[in-house]
């Protein structure tokens, strides 16, 4: 008996002794069935942009001056009157309506992370068409829970975020044209 006595006593003061750790990491854990989620600097989402702006404004201003002058004049058995009225008035108005609406996908690289686990996302896309070259450029700071399991993140939820779009080519330089650059662009001697 003394003999699992003594083999209970090295079993229980060994059991106190060891301590276990975690086979892996719960900060770089990645399971293998499922898919590969944006959470380091250098991977990829891809930034849904549906921006949709519209302003207007309004100002009215009057304004009406009058100046008046009268008098009466009287001769012997006649009475002169005269009047002299003079007047002067203005009205101005203006009126801006602005409305703007841009809709795309943009794949966007995470850049680097900050204290907060924030992610700053950029990523650029050129699109020619019939000549005219169109460039998409987004930059923001991202929250990794706003990035859904196929990696898509609305522009929306960026903070932060600077959506850009311009065009160039034949189309765009002409339109801010005026008929006399046209028509000189038009005969080659611009």
């Amino acid at each position: 008996m003394s003999k699992y006595v003594a083999i209970f006593s090295v079993y229980l003061i060994s059991s106190m002794m060891v301590q276990a750790e975690s086979l892996y990491s719960d900060e770089s854990f990645r399971s293998f069935v499922a898919d590969k989620k944006a959470v380091n600097v250098g991977d990829r989402v891809t930034v849904v942009i549906v921006e949709a702006s519209k302003a207007k404004s309004n100002n009215g201003a009057s304004m009406d001056e009058s100046f008046g002058v009268s008098g009466s004049v009287g001769t012997t058995d006649k009475t002169e009157i005269g009047s002299i009225d003079l007047g002067m008035g203005r009205e101005s108005g203006g009126y801006t309506r602005r409305e703007g609406e841009l809709r795309a996908q943009v794949s966007a690289t995470l850049m680097q992370e900050d204290e907060h686990g924030y992610f700053y996302v950029q990523g650029t896309q050129s699109i020619l068409i019939n000549g005219e070259e169109q460039v998409i450029t987004i930059k923001g700071w991202l929250r990794t829970h706003d990035v859904d399991q196929n990696n898509i993140v609305l522009s929306t939820r960026l903070a932060d975020a600077e959506i850009e779009y311009q065009g160039f080519g034949d189309k765009s330089e002409t339109e801010d044209q005026g008929f006399v650059s046209w028509l000189f662009n038009k005969i080659g001697l611009i």
